[in-house]
């Protein structure tokens, strides 16, 4: 073709209106290009073509056949990006859910574990002079809000010890796995002496109001995570990183130890009773009261008659509770009991201040040591051993101080002996009866209006005096006894007689019952009467008289005394001490 073309010397460039070869390359005008070529081929079989549409015709096949080579090209291509897209698709297929092929997909690096700090180690990291002029610039910045300088002194332990986790401080376990006196040692025992020093000093000069306030917000942080951490879950993952609490433990350590008084004045906003819904919680208020012994055993006994005591006596007390509060006398007093006692004992006789053991803690007690036979459980021997010292420690106290427990004592003793079938607690509560007729004579008149409401157990009472008598008759002022019994007799005769007014008698089965048991509380009254007959009481009042009567007429004219001197009253005095036949 090239031979046809350029061999016959037809063309010449100057008439070749192309020039050279050009390849079509844009889709419009290869459409163009393709309709001129249909129509050059149809002018020449028509003959009617002329020379330049001849060669045009020739440019145009060749573009044709280019144009054909293009679209084979193009119909490759096509076939290639179709198999390509199914190996595609079958490669998406084989890749995993992220995107990454198995080739591409790198291993996890583990990240670096960061190192254990122990509370120790934190503590080490404290310096006391940077510590001290801290808390001295916390003294001046903020000298009218002493709120703001202690929740400053909270802040800065929590930080010094926020790298301790739980890994290193398992508080619940340190709790559980130790004896209060080894658990109450923990975390202050981790802490440099100096530090606590320094803190403890400067605590020490805040007021005890403030103080208060401070040492309950502290304990009620630690109660609430250590509630949150009880529940589990994502609150307990929060609660439980260990990084507050241990600063916070610190702190009221040493705010307690050194000033245990601190935590009296606010103690019931902490509602214990709660607290014992949660065995972490209550476990944490045990160890709170440790910590307030090594500073003063007698103020952390005086929280435990009061708050504690009454939770291990309830009805609805469970067997944790009972453990958990008997541990503190039984582990931080009993474990040392002369020193201890010695401590206490000298404690409960301050004048100026309340109780160590009130005298509804002393019935507590003894009504848990003594219950009837069936009613007894394991804690019944653990409240029989610290019976004793509870015990003396309510009825020490020098002898005006005692007036007021004794006239708080002798209700609840009539109250403890109208159980019935229950002898043991019955001569307690007799004990306890007489005790409190010989510290306070106003008893006898309690005793005189108790008498007819509680029958029954005044009986009892009368009988349990009659039987010890040798063992009561120089602790019972005889005087006061014979004349409460010459009114009891009296109240007697009414009620055997048929006036029941005194009683509590309703019905007529009650009505008998209060007879049976007033005949029988006036054969004990005859036979105390017959005993006091026999005790010198009168001769001793002869003697009293008649000494008083001869101070008398030596400094009175004898005729003038003799004329005023009201024999009848004489005669009065000596009936009073008339005895039962």
């Amino acid at each position: 073709m090239a031979d046809s073309v350029y061999g016959n010397g037809s063309l010449s460039s100057g008439h070749q209106p192309h020039h050279a070869w050009q390849q079509v390359t844009d889709k419009k005008a290869k459409r163009r290009q393709e309709a001129k070529e249909k129509k050059s081929a149809s002018s020449t079989a028509n003959g009617s073509s002329t020379a330049v549409d001849s060669n045009q015709g020739v440019f145009a096949a060749l573009d044709a056949l280019e144009g054909r080579q293009a679209a084979t090209r193009y119909e490759d291509d096509e076939e290639d990006r179709a198999r390509h897209t199914d190996d595609s698709d079958e490669e998406e297929l084989r890749k995993p859910a992220n995107g990454i092929s198995a080739e591409e997909k790198k291993p996890k690096q583990k990240k670096d574990k960061k190192p254990r700090v122990t509370v120790a180690e934190a503590a080490s990291k404290i310096d006391p002079d940077d510590l001290l002029q801290f808390l001295e610039g916390v003294s001046d910045s903020f000298a009218s809000n002493l709120e703001i300088q202690l929740m400053r002194c909270a802040d800065y332990f929590a930080r010094a010890f926020s790298s301790v986790t739980t890994a290193s401080f398992q508080w619940h376990n340190i709790l559980k796995e130790n004896s209060l006196v080894k658990a109450s040692e923990i975390p202050l025992s981790y802490v440099p002496e100096p530090v606590v020093k320094v803190t403890g000093d400067w605590l020490a000069k805040r007021p005890v109001s403030a103080l208060s306030k401070f040492a309950v917000l502290l304990l009620k942080i630690v109660l609430e995570e250590d509630g949150a951490s009880s529940k589990g879950g994502k609150q307990a993952a929060v609660a439980a990183t260990g990084k507050t609490q241990v600063g916070i433990l610190i702190v009221l350590a040493i705010l307690l130890r050194r000033r245990p008084e601190s935590l009296h004045q606010n103690f019931d906003t902490l509602n214990v009773g709660q607290l014992t819904k949660v065995p972490e919680q209550f476990a944490t208020l045990q160890w709170t009261l440790a910590q307030i012994a090594h500073g003063d055993l007698a103020a952390a006994l005086w929280l435990w008659a009061r708050h504690l005591l009454p939770l291990a006596v309830a009805k609805n007390a469970s067997p944790a509770t009972r453990d958990t509060v008997l541990q503190f006398v039984e582990n931080v007093i009993l474990a040392n009991p002369k020193k201890g006692k010695s401590v206490l004992m000298n404690a409960a006789g301050r004048k100026g201040q309340d109780r160590l053991v009130p005298p509804a803690a002393l019935d507590q007690v003894t009504r848990a040591a003594f219950p009837v036979e069936a009613a007894r459980t394991k804690a019944t021997s653990r409240f029989e051993a610290i019976h004793p010292l509870i015990k003396e420690l309510a009825l020490t106290g020098a002898s005006k101080s005692m007036k007021p427990v004794a006239a708080a004592l002798l209700p609840l003793s009539v109250a403890e002996a109208s159980a019935d079938d229950n002898p043991r607690l019955s001569r307690e509560a007799g004990d306890l009866f007489v005790w409190s007729l010989s510290q306070n004579v106003e008893c006898f008149k309690q005793w005189e209006k108790l008498h007819l409401p509680h029958i029954q157990a005044s009986s009892r009472l009368l009988a349990h005096i009659l039987h010890q008598w040798p063992r009561f008759q120089s602790q019972l002022p005889a005087l006061e006894l014979s004349k409460t019994l010459k009114v009891l007799h009296e109240k007697h005769k009414a009620v055997l007689d048929g006036n029941f007014s005194g009683t509590v008698a309703t019905t007529e089965s009650e009505q008998t019952d209060v007879l049976t048991a007033t005949r029988a509380a006036e054969a004990h009254v005859r036979a105390l009467g017959r005993k006091l007959a026999r005790f010198p009481t009168c001769f001793t009042f002869v003697a009293l008289t008649v000494v008083t009567v001869g101070v008398l007429l030596a400094y009175l004219p004898i005729v003038e005394t003799v004329d005023k001197l009201d024999m009848d009253s004489l005669r009065a005095e000596f009936e009073k001490i008339k005895f039962f036949n």
